[in-house]
């Protein structure tokens, strides 16, 4: 029992990047571009691989705004850049419906007493009227399920429902909860896909620029039709690998100037993003190296993060069924494999919410060696939802002697 007044809510989000489908209608504005953006400059930009899954934490983001009440709901709104965040999470669901690339999974866990303060007779303002009815319809079956989540055995079974929708990549989304903890929201969307049999592709060594010096390293070598970004104004050039699933495709965004010394992510924008999908699929014969990577992601606690999204107010309070509950814990993790069978990829996102306290078609056109770090995206193509984002600093780093964990499809 809780002894000392104190009750939390917790949400968790996590995303195994990702899929499309044809007939959605989603803001063409895609405030996960913004947010890309905001994760190249606040959590990609050091010198070390990292690994982020924008559709991850737009997630979790997005379950903060059902459980919260209309003042950190018009925040959430206004500094994710999206009147319904709730509809692309709904879009993101469908798409691995309509997609056998695609997992995806849902659930609300939660202790009964949050469902029976919402049920309460002093429930009568209309605005926690409507925050309760959000809340019921998100405990209710078929996400909803009840949990003791003061119990150790909460951890392992959340984790083991995330490990099991991930394939096992992601099965330490949380290493504890809090006793008192009363609501966990956890999400999962899970792609693995080829790259496309049209493509040719080999393997071969690559001399890459690794912090310690140059080194050779495993790498791809593919070669085919792709969307080829000549070096915007500011010399960064782009190049999309398409998948075996059409509906997605890798972006890739580099400097091949030996004398650029520039770091990608301080120049990569949404606008290259959108300069790369406006350029034909068909337009440009590629033959394009790069090297294999496995990366897990470095950073944990993402409350910064939130903070520089403007969203202090959020981690302050506004939340869960009476409005007095705040986020103290928003953690990430995420991981991608990447080889030249093709692309198996996670990230999870978590929010814990306590109380308030106070030419010749087959000569290449353009030959390109990534030997030098480089910003990687899982790309939804009609759209241009960046789904997950890598920043490739060294490729030998988490890939172990030999031959790397597998891509299995």
């Amino acid at each position: 029992m809780d002894t000392t007044g104190r009750h939390y809510l917790r949400a968790a989000a996590l995303l195994l990047l990702a899929a499309t489908a044809a007939g959605l209608v989603i803001e063409k504005e895609s405030p996960l571009l913004d947010l890309n953006d905001h994760l190249l400059r606040e959590v990609l930009s050091g010198q070390q691989n990292e690994v982020v899954c924008p559709a991850a934490l737009f997630n979790v983001i997005a379950g903060a705004h059902r459980a919260a009440n209309t003042e950190i709901q018009s925040l959430i709104q206004r500094q994710l850049g999206t009147a319904n965040p709730a509809q692309l999470s709904q879009a993101i669901d469908q798409m691995a419906a309509e997609k056998s690339s695609v997992k995806s999974f849902f659930r609300a866990y939660s202790i009964p007493r949050v469902r029976t303060e919402c049920s309460k007779p002093q429930v009568t303002s209309v605005s926690k009227q409507q925050l309760c009815a959000r809340l019921l319809q998100l405990l209710s079956p078929p996400t909803g399920r009840e949990l003791d989540l003061g119990a150790a055995e909460a951890v392992r079974q959340i984790n083991s429902d995330v490990s099991a929708a991930t394939d096992g990549l992601i099965s330490d989304l949380f290493t504890h909860l809090d006793p008192d903890s009363r609501l966990v929201l956890a999400a999962a969307l899970a792609f693995s896909s080829p790259w496309l049999p049209e493509l040719t592709i080999s393997t071969k060594e690559l001399p890459f620029r690794r912090p310690a010096g140059e080194q050779a390293v495993p790498a791809v070598l593919v070669s085919g039709s792709m969307r080829f970004l000549n070096a915007s104004d500011d010399g960064l050039y782009g190049v999309a690998v398409p998948y075996n699933d059409n509906a997605f495709h890798m972006e890739m965004f580099f400097f091949v100037a030996a004398n650029r010394s520039e770091d990608v992510v301080s120049k990569l924008s949404r606008r290259h993003y959108e300069a790369l999908a406006e350029i034909s699929p068909l337009e440009t014969q590629v033959l394009l190296t790069f090297p294999k990577f496995s990366i897990k992601s470095v950073k944990h606690d993402y409350r910064d993060v939130a903070l520089s999204l403007g969203l202090g107010p959020m981690l302050e309070g506004g939340l869960g069924p009476n409005g007095a509950d705040k986020v103290d814990q928003l953690v990430h993790r995420a991981v991608i494999d990447v080889d030249e069978k093709g692309t198996r990829a996670a990230g999870a996102a978590g929010i814990s919410i306590i109380p308030r306290a106070g030419s010749d078609e087959s000569t290449p056109r353009a030959v390109l060696q990534l030997d030098r770090p480089f910003v990687a995206s899982v790309m939804h193509v009609e759209l241009g939802l960046p789904l997950f984002t890598a920043h490739v600093v060294d490729p030998l780093v988490g890939a172990p002697a030999g031959r790397r964990s597998p891509v299995r499809f």
